[in-house]
């Protein structure tokens, strides 16, 4: 339920808690921009990312804390929010990232600099190995050429390829150009 009726479709922070418990989740959206809702109309269809609170989302209140210009901005509320009730056993938020890079990953735990350096060199091993570079395309072409030279081609499918190809210039020409088509070959 909801007192606050908004009149603009912006980004918003929300707050949800338990009607016998007290537990409560902060949650902030920003793709009430895209279905073109205000707030206080989108969030009892959207009924919050939290799975603990959206499978028993009739049992809590819910309420619009905040409207913002931008997402960023109700990201960065939303996070102080939690911020300020982390210690608090009613809190249902799992995450708080405030003060640090905005959507971290959820694990939240810093990579020590063995794991930073495992990482780049797998990175740029598949950079060396990536279809698009010099080396591996140096390696498509010899691989070409060597299968080629081994290729035995009948003088069955030189004709037939030969067919093919001119058939398909002879469509490509038609329908690129205005003039009326041929009539249809009756064989």
């Amino acid at each position: 339920m909801s007192i606050y009726s908004s009149t603009k479709v912006r980004p918003y922070v929300y707050y949800c808690v338990h009607n016998i418990t007290g537990h409560y989740y902060f949650g902030y959206r920003e793709n009430n921009i895209k279905v073109n809702l205000p707030s206080n109309l989108d969030f009892p269809l959207y009924r919050t990312s939290s799975i603990v609170v959206k499978h028993d989302f009739e049992n809590y209140s819910w309420h619009i804390v905040a409207e913002f210009e931008f997402g960023k901005d109700a990201y960065d509320f939303e996070q102080q929010l939690i911020y300020e009730n982390w210690e608090n056993p009613l809190l249902l938020n799992k995450t708080c990232f405030h003060g640090k890079k905005r959507f971290k990953a959820p694990s939240g735990r810093p990579l020590s600099d063995e794991t930073k350096k495992k990482i780049g060199d797998k990175a740029a091993q598949r950079l060396k190995d990536h279809p698009f570079t010099d080396n591996h395309k140096a390696n498509l072409r010899a691989a070409v050429s060597k299968s080629n030279k081994t290729r035995s081609v009948s003088e069955e499918s030189n004709q037939k390829r030969s067919e093919t190809m001119k058939r398909r210039r002879a469509e490509k020409f038609w329908t690129t150009t205005s003039s009326p088509q041929p009539p249809a070959n009756p064989d």
